[in-house]
């Protein structure tokens, strides 16, 4: 009998309750020369990190399996230093899941297993005082700097701690492979074996031809009048979607798409020869990938550019679905049209870096028309202000290498904008504006006398 065959078998008497007031441990031995069998399962709360210890020093090699909610971050974030130190191996099995600082713990695997059934679940750290949920700096401080000691790379950072506290980012292997984090499949209830590999079976050529019209069908239906489109789109999402890293229902999807189509009421997308890819992990679970290229306008401007995109498809009461869907734009322009030509109607715009996965600068982020360029500035963000929830940047100051300090207002028309060119202007606001960090800004001087300084790019 092979080690996953005994670790199938140990788990079917797993009896350990993940509701428990708190965490509870488990260690088994999985025979000779095999790693022993560590179960993790209910709320992490302070003080857990030390059961785990006392359970796990004496195994030379371990599988730790999470089947846990998460709770406790600073417990999460131990119980992984801990399994990187003793360089385990990390598994959500069948069935289960294993979110939040669970998750977190998890990712300290040597080697990380999941599941196709199991679901491990990200969102930002956040607190809880008098009933309000807020997201903690400090917290995703915390959990950034343990994410980078492990290895994970920034484009992951960002998708682990991207969800809002009232949501979760469900990862899947497609955005696994997509956001740099190694993980292996691993499905214990389907004859032991360590992983399956893609799908080869007499019917794989006609599986990835079916998702490859399924992917160009849900192109092709953004080119139709808005009724028809939303008609199609309606029937093509799953009921909750992780769309552009949240998870959101369909209707919240297709409320999206709505207004996107009614700002571009024209639009001709068009697939970029020889770039589709279809990989598929089951007869059910497949992923589609591509780039394209597309010009869109209303009675003001028209705006041209390339994306590359991604669909994770699943197949649901035999229908294909798209349960995933993101994308990331390569090449944009917004170009006036007719009168609007002598006006300032550029949108506001952010570019990327090399990696493709990190805001290196943002412009056109003021649109006033009671304002002239006062110049660029280059100092260190001593200090930011936010709205009265706390959410959203509302100015910050800027300190020059002479001293003196300014005050700069900060106002985006994300309205105006698509979810994702809407997402990533706000991880851009947050990344390139942060305390101590010297940035490079151009500003616009607004008001009767000009003294009201508004930014207007920053890199």
């Amino acid at each position: 009998m092979n080690t996953f065959a005994r670790i199938a078998g140990a788990l079917l008497c797993l009896c350990l309750s993940e509701h428990a007031l708190s965490a509870e441990f488990r260690k088994s031995s999985l025979g000779p020369s095999a790693p022993d069998l560590i179960e993790v399962a209910g709320e992490l709360i302070q003080g857990d990190e030390a059961k785990f210890i006392e359970t796990a020093i004496k195994s030379a090699d371990a599988i730790v399996v999470f089947h846990s909610a998460g709770g406790n971050l600073l417990a999460g974030i131990e119980i992984g230093k801990a399994i990187r130190l003793k360089g385990f191996s990390t598994l959500v099995p069948d069935n289960m899941h294993c979110a939040s600082a669970c998750a977190l713990a998890w990712l300290a695997g040597r080697v990380r297993l999941m599941s196709d059934t199991a679901r491990v679940g990200f969102h930002a750290v956040y607190t809880s005082e008098d009933g309000e949920t807020r997201v903690s700096s400090a917290g995703n401080a915390i959990a950034g700097a343990y994410l980078n000691q492990l290895g994970i790379p920034m484009s992951a950072i960002i998708y682990i701690t991207g969800a809002p506290p009232d949501s979760m980012q469900w990862l899947n292997f497609a955005d696994a492979q997509r956001v740099g984090i190694e993980v292996k499949r691993l499905n214990l209830t389907e004859d032991a074996k360590a992983s399956q590999p893609p799908v080869q079976s007499t019917s794989s050529v006609d599986l990835l031809a079916a998702i490859a019209e399924e992917t160009r069908n849900i192109l092709g239906a953004t080119n139709k009048p808005n009724d028809v489109a939303i008609a199609y789109l309606q029937q093509k999402y799953s009921e909750q979607v992780s769309y552009y890293g949240k998870s959101l229902s369909k209707a919240s999807v297709v409320s999206d798409k709505l207004t996107f189509f009614q700002r571009w009421p024209v639009r001709n997308y068009s697939l970029v020869a020889d770039s589709l890819r279809v990989t598929c992990d089951t007869q059910s679970t497949c992923a589609s990938e591509g780039k394209v290229e597309w010009s869109a306008t209303n009675p003001k401007a028209t705006s041209q550019g390339s994306a590359a995109f991604s669909y994770g498809w699943s197949f649901e009461a035999g229908v294909w679905k798209v349960r995933s869907e993101r994308s990331k734009v390569i090449s944009r322009s917004v170009s006036p049209n007719g009168t609007e030509a002598s006006g300032s109607s550029h949108l506001p715009q952010y570019h990327l870096d090399q990696s493709g996965g990190r805001v290196a600068s943002l412009t056109n982020l003021y649109q006033g028309t009671d304002c002239h360029a006062s110049g660029q500035t280059v100092g260190k963000v001593a200090r930011r202000s936010f709205s009265n929830d706390g959410v959203a940047l509302t100015g910050f100051v800027i300190e020059g290498s002479d001293g003196n300090r300014e005050f700069v207002n900060t106002s985006v028309e994300f309205g105006a904008l698509d979810a994702a060119t809407a997402a990533w202007i706000r991880q851009g606001m947050n990344t390139l504006i942060r305390e101590g960090r010297t940035a490079a800004i151009s500003t616009k001087a607004c008001g009767a006398a000009g003294r009201v300084l508004m930014l207007d790019s920053v890199r």
